[in-house]
């Protein structure tokens, strides 16, 4: 049998010693049958790397695919809305293509380093599977790139521009997916356009008050221009890479930007909009095409638009930090951060807020969360993983055998952990999560005796501002931090809350979980988790009135 170069699912008769995997997503569904690991080439995500990577993203976007897309819908529609009209409704879409293209870019041009002189075949599909381009990047991300056959897809067309000499490109059985409406968030329809919503942790009374509040308050008379990331626009991604991501963007892009504009693009128009008004939003930026398109209307026509932190990693972390620029357009409401930017209101969160004084030990339990995202193009999700198994088999055995785990949303295509846990730590036991619900994790998390996170999550913040034990291990080559987050993360650490590594964590955990109160409640364990709420998980028992005082100074 030839060796093979594997883009798509392993196959059935896979041969570790002479079959190659390029991605991670390729094992999911055989994780337990498989023995991956020297077919896999593990490319190092190292945080100097990442951080390195977004910026480029982020700087490629700005002055290449923003302005490339611009043009083209313009002429497309026969329209002339300005630049900063499609960046409010393209800039996300953009982001999360461009890394997803960029992660399968990086590791297919990594594994052909490694085939060395030998010669591959290579199935590979050349026909977008599905019937017709997404419908919206909601269904985009949650649907289509749910499936293993858009990435071999995506994988596919990288391979042939490179065409590399020792890999043998063999056309594969070509499949075409239906589309369910039902999938798309632009199957949603809002009947209005209020000046307030989707603020997270925010009740409907509240929204309905400030959006009141917002359509009586004098309009702003200053001017105002769209932002994008302040960034070393000296680093752009590869331009072999942007010609390829540019072909492949183009296929994909979503039919509410092209056939199915004018449907939305009408809906938007029937509003009324009043310039210098301002509106205050969560993130309808990230995939609610009718609020999007009212939104970029609404800044069109000279509205302000408020823009609305939703979770973790703004002003974190140096690799996710790109969120605060994709929904910062006029102003921004943090959890507690302003990161030297003027127009960031450091407000105490709702979220947030609703948790406060909710914490109440009863149980002797230590909760282990992970949390994911993207499906798994970065090699890092294994070896993150492979962490928490580290973890967990450094705990003296009585203390695992009272530790659940708590595995990510189980999507389509994310690697299995619980079944991965179970066959390395059979003790510990599970807190399922179904259908994104988190009021089981809520119950015994404000429950435990301790909590531990391997990634600075929303609960993360969570754990801290309710002041629940919580020990963390944030490996230095997965996790950067920026400069203005560095001296509060230096704080915990030195409180020994947050550690670099799992094995640490575990020894920290072992020496302390007969008196926990001992060191937690110290003075510089508090001092670091105050100092830290005061500046990322801000909270406030009157938080509506702190946000009106706010909004007025508008």
């Amino acid at each position: 049998m030839p060796n093979r170069l594997i883009l798509g699912p392993i196959p059935d008769d896979f041969n570790p010693s002479s079959d190659r995997l390029v991605w991670p997503g390729s094992i999911v569904g055989k994780e337990s049958s498989l023995h991956y690991p020297n077919a896999l080439p593990i490319r190092h995500d190292n945080k100097i790397k990442n951080i390195s990577d977004v910026t480029a993203i982020r700087n490629t976007i700005n002055t290449v695919f923003l302005k490339k897309f611009s043009n083209y819908l313009n002429t497309y529609h026969k329209q002339n809305y300005s630049i900063q009209f499609w960046t409010i409704l393209l800039d996300y879409h953009l982001f999360m293509e461009v890394y997803i293209l960029w992660q399968h870019y990086q590791n297919l041009t990594y594994a052909i380093d490694q085939l060395g002189k030998n010669h591959y075949d290579c199935i590979v599909l050349k026909k977008f599977p599905f019937e017709s381009p997404p419908i919206d990047p909601f269904h985009l991300r949650y649907r289509v790139h749910q499936t293993i056959q858009f990435h071999h897809w995506i994988l596919s067309s990288i391979l042939c521009q490179l065409n590399p000499i020792n890999v043998n490109c063999i056309d594969g059985l070509e499949q075409t997916l239906q589309h369910n409406k039902n999938e798309a968030y632009s199957s949603l329809k809002n009947k209005d356009f209020p000046r307030c919503g989707f603020i997270s942790g925010m009740s409907n009374q509240k929204m309905r008050l400030l959006s009141l509040y917002l359509s009586i308050k004098k309009p702003s008379t200053q001017t105002h221009k769209i932002k994008l990331s302040p960034l070393d626009a000296s680093e752009l991604l590869p331009k072999e890479f942007i010609d390829i991501a540019t072909t492949i963007l183009m296929q994909t892009l979503p039919l509410c930007y092209t056939k199915n504009f004018d449907h939305f693009n009408n809906y938007a128009l029937k509003k009324n909009y009043k310039p210098g008004k301002y509106r205050l939003y969560g993130p309808v930026l990230h995939g609610h095409e009718y609020l999007k398109f009212c939104m970029a209307h609404a800044y069109e026509k000279g509205e302000r638009i408020i823009g609305y932190q939703h979770g973790s990693g703004y002003g974190l972390s140096k690799t996710h930090h790109h969120h605060c620029w994709v929904e910062y357009i006029d102003t921004f409401v943090s959890w507690g951060w302003t990161d030297n930017f003027s127009k960031i209101l450091a407000l105490p969160s709702p979220l947030l807020s609703s948790f406060n004084k909710k914490y109440k030990k009863n149980s002797e339990s230590l909760i282990l969360i992970n949390t994911g995202g993207l499906p798994p193009v970065l090699h890092s999700s294994l070896t993150m993983r492979h962490h928490n198994v580290i973890f967990l088999n450094a705990l003296n055995p009585s203390i695992r055998a009272q530790t659940f785990y708590r595995p990510y949303n189980r999507d389509p295509l994310m690697l299995d952990d619980s079944s991965y846990i179970s066959n390395y730590c059979p003790t510990v036991k599970f807190i399922e999560n179904q259908h994104h619900n988190q009021d089981d994790l809520h119950k015994k998390l404000f429950a435990c005796k301790l909590t531990v996170l391997g990634n600075p999550g929303t609960s993360f913040l969570i754990a801290l501002m309710a002041n629940i034990p919580t020990v963390c291990y944030f490996h230095p080559d997965h996790w950067a931090f920026t400069p203005h987050s560095q001296i509060t993360i230096d704080k915990l650490k030195l409180a020994k809350v947050i550690f670099d590594t799992p094995e640490a964590a575990a020894q920290h955990v072992n020496q302390y979980w007969h008196d926990i109160d001992t060191w937690w409640q110290s003075h510089t364990v508090q001092e670091a988790r105050l100092f830290f709420n005061q500046n990322y998980a801000l909270t406030k028992k009157n938080w509506f009135f702190q946000w009106f005082k706010a909004l007025r100074k508008l």
